[in-house]
């Protein structure tokens, strides 16, 4: 459901903002990777991506506003990671349910590879 989530603030931002575009009101959809606080306490860092402060997610945010941004990925190195993520056939994005698990983490770490040599 938290996918589920993430993915319906999208969908509604965009939809917003096609509704809204040419009124003066934009919108802005912040899409931050592991915040520390107290929610991700004792959730290690992935070794690819680094978990932000809430200060450089909310200084993110007021860059955004400023810059009437529709999108802002915090780290950065997540929107070309999202994008290449929504790019790819289900298929591919889904590991089979019978993978082991080192398997699935090998395929991970060289998918993220993958997206952040592009960026």
């Amino acid at each position: 459901t938290y996918s589920a989530t993430k993915f319906a603030v999208v969908g509604l931002t965009d939809t917003l903002a096609l509704e809204y575009a040419g009124t003066g009101i934009d919108f802005t959809c912040v899409m931050p990777g592991l915040a520390n606080t107290e929610l991700a306490a004792g959730v290690a860092e992935h070794w690819l991506l680094r978990n932000v402060d809430p200060a450089e997610i909310a200084d993110a945010i007021i860059d955004a506003v400023r810059h009437r941004r529709r999108h802002v990925h915090i780290p950065k190195r997540l929107g070309p990671i999202n994008t290449l993520h929504a790019a790819l056939p289900t298929t591919i994005t889904t590991p089979p349910t019978t993978t082991p698990k080192h398997i699935w983490e090998i395929w991970e770490a060289l998918w993220l590879l993958t997206a952040i040599r592009r960026f």
